[in-house]
């Protein structure tokens, strides 16, 4: 009997030491800011914005200035959908680091989407200017998406085609470069442009749907109705958006 109350007593002992222990951890973890802040970018990566604030603000209670979580909270108030506070977060990363030109792109983001448009170019061409800014193709993207909006096509594919430059499989500036091309009447160059589009997209492995339409579309305005056809035909059954398989086959009726 003594036996078995002394196994007993030593398993309630390892239990309170493992709970004690745990508890010590959490409340490192708690009070750790550089944890708080790399739980908050996993929530991000989780798609869990809210708890990603809660975490990233409990890591500037700790240790206010570090410029790597407001960036985090500016993205994490952006897929909340509060762009104002996501904007205030930018801002405050870089009067801590004027030097982020990855938070001066993402600030212009956020303003275009807010309309502050001039706001957004001025935040665009400061990180294209920057030389040692490797992702320098994002804003020169951004920059002709603002200047489709205010229809200034040319300008548009100018920053598109130095996007391409500095990434030759930057499937959405291909993709972009032809839809804009197709409004300025330029068929054959916007039916190249999706050809590339999709070859990039092919190599990620990525769905290349909507980019097949566009090119479907360009061909049939260009009037190779038979190619156009094969590819109406070829993605009917892959495409998912009711809206787009009624164009479809408005298309294909027009073709016959």
């Amino acid at each position: 009997m003594r036996i078995k109350w002394s196994v007993i007593f030593l398993l309630c002992s390892s239990l309170m030491f493992c709970t004690s222990t745990s508890k010590n951890i959490q409340t490192k973890q708690k009070n750790d800011p550089k944890y708080q802040y790399n739980l908050g970018l996993f929530y991000l990566n989780e798609g869990k914005p809210s708890s990603a604030v809660t975490c990233l603000n409990r890591s500037l209670q700790l240790k206010p200035g570090n410029y790597l979580v407001y960036h985090a909270l500016g993205l994490a108030y952006s897929m909340k959908g509060e762009l104002e506070k996501s904007v205030a977060s930018f801002q405050s990363a870089l009067k801590i680091n004027p030097e982020s030109t990855e938070t001066r792109n993402a600030l212009g983001i956020m303003y275009q989407e807010m309309g502050f448009l001039d706001k957004a170019e001025e935040e665009f061409k400061l990180a294209i200017a920057d030389k040692s800014y490797t992702s320098r193709a994002l804003p020169h993207y951004n920059l002709a998406r603002l200047y489709q909006l205010r229809n200034r096509a040319e300008d548009a594919i100018f920053h598109l085609e130095n996007a391409i430059v500095l990434d030759n499989r930057f499937v959405m500036a291909l993709n972009l470069k032809g839809i804009i091309l197709e409004d300025m009447n330029r068929l054959n160059e916007a039916i190249n442009a999706y050809k590339k589009a999709l070859d990039a997209l092919e190599l990620s492995k990525s769905d290349g749907t909507q980019i097949q339409y566009n090119l479907a579309v360009a061909h049939f305005k260009n009037r190779e109705y038979i190619t156009a056809r094969q590819i109406f035909e070829k993605i009917y059954n892959q495409v998912t958006d009711l809206e787009m398989k009624k164009d479809i086959l408005k298309y294909l009726k027009m073709i016959k």
